[in-house]
């Protein structure tokens, strides 16, 4: 099994515990915008219930990251530069901060 396989087969686990922790929810909606699969699905009711940690930078820039993934770049750019002030040493937040400006730019020159 491949490595990001196993982490998806691991996070799902870990949300059928009692009381899922934010990590396992973020990850598993991380790694599904990361691989552009089921994009709904990582944005979920169930990835952003109760304890999720919503309002932390990391669970910020994901959401940001998803949505950028999904096409929607006006609702991305707010998130990922909120997580990217937040956490600016992070450098794939930094990074994906760049990819959706870049990509507002080409949107908004067409």
């Amino acid at each position: 099994m491949a490595r990001l396989d196993k982490a998806e087969v691991t996070y799902k686990e870990a949300l059928k515990a009692a009381r899922p922790t934010t990590f396992a929810r973020n990850n598993l909606a991380y790694l599904y915008a990361d691989k552009g699969e089921k994009l709904g699905e990582a944005l979920s009711p169930d990835r952003q219930g109760p304890g999720c940690g919503s309002r932390q930078p990391d669970v910020q820039g994901h959401k940001g990251w998803i949505l950028y993934k999904q096409g929607k770049l006006d609702a991305a750019l707010p998130l990922i530069t909120e997580a990217a002030k937040a956490q600016p040493g992070d450098p794939d937040v930094q990074k994906h901060l760049v990819e959706v400006q870049r990509a507002l730019k080409v949107k908004t020159k067409k």
